[in-house]
């Protein structure tokens, strides 16, 4: 770009189109010189929506893929990333104070959230330190950075995903361990919490066969006046979510027990209970409230009898 109009052009952008004429007029430039001056103010609307927003998005990127490892957490050392989400970062992390050996995770959240989401990690820490069964991942320590940012730490889970676990089981076996995960549920229940994200990747089994329930990163609290907690946010997953849930409708009990039964069809048939060709919202709302659901006996015929049968009570045939 030759200088002069560059010169000009910073000269000029500030003032109002009237404002720059009369300008460009006082100082006697050529026309030629005041085309290419006035082609550059004019891809400058002054309109910055568009950079903020692509800003934004280079930032929120940059913040995701921030690496912390190193930092204490309490008597904890961050050593490795073993977990990324929405709203934070799960590390790997080792007892630094020498007192014993002991390795834990670490979920620390990100900086830049909104005050609700921060909120929703405050309440997750909440609820995991009113819980203790066997099958529930249990919170170690939780507390806030210099910076004010809160985490949470919880027993290391060293295990796989139960789908994935389930392939080198037979039938009956992969019923005895899920009766174990059905019993984390209860106790939840039980403790008027809702976890709202049952499926496979929040399940895992130990190499001595122990299922563990983790993340409670949307889990709820029930309101004791309507047994249930409202929803409005696009915060579940596809393949094992409730009718409620796709709906944006009152979230309970019975909530969970679907996503149970979603994650039982899995392990029986080794393929989720939907198929959904396109993810956006809306579409898997209409699969999730109206298309039908293979009968599981069509697949296995061994499930055919008590683990196909169907409630009516629910708007469509949903077998778990």
């Amino acid at each position: 770009m030759d200088q002069r109009v560059e010169t000009l052009f910073h000269q000029l952008v500030d003032l109002s189109p009237e404002e720059r004429e009369a300008r460009l007029a006082d100082l006697g430039i050529d026309e030629t010189t005041c085309e290419q001056v006035r082609s550059l103010l004019k891809h400058d609307s002054g309109d910055d929506a568009s950079l903020i927003r692509g800003i934004g998005v280079v930032a929120s990127d940059a913040l995701r893929r921030l690496d912390w490892t190193g930092l204490q957490c309490g008597p904890f050392q961050l050593t490795s990333v073993i977990g990324r989400g929405g709203m934070g970062v799960v590390y790997l992390a080792e007892r630094a104070d020498g007192e014993v050996a002991q390795r834990a995770a670490v979920k620390l959240i990100r900086p830049g959230l909104l005050e609700s989401q921060g909120e929703r990690f405050l309440q997750e820490r909440q609820i995991l330190a009113a819980l203790s069964h066997p099958n529930i991942a249990r919170l170690l320590d939780a507390g806030h950075l210099a910076d004010g940012r809160p985490y949470l730490t919880l027993e290391f889970v060293e295990g796989r995903p139960i789908d994935e676990y389930c392939q080198a089981l037979n039938l009956r076996q992969r019923l005895r361990l899920f009766l174990k995960v059905c019993s984390a549920v209860a106790y939840l229940h039980r403790n008027l919490i809702v976890h709202r994200d049952l499926k496979p990747g929040n399940i895992l089994v130990t190499a001595d066969g122990e299922p563990k329930l983790l993340d409670f990163g949307i889990a709820k609290f029930l309101d004791l006046g309507t047994d249930a907690t409202a929803t409005g946010q696009y915060m579940f997953t596809p393949d094992y979510a409730s009718p409620e849930q796709a709906a944006g409708g009152q979230i309970g009990t019975a909530s969970d027990i679907y996503s149970l039964a979603a994650v039982l069809y899995r392990l029986c048939t080794d393929r989720p209970p939907h198929d959904f060709p396109d993810r956006s919202p809306a579409a898997v709302a209409r699969v999730i409230l109206s298309a039908p659901i293979e009968r599981p006996g069509a697949i296995l015929p061994a499930l055919r009898g008590d683990l196909e049968a169907r409630s009516e009570e629910r708007r469509v045939g949903k077998e778990c």
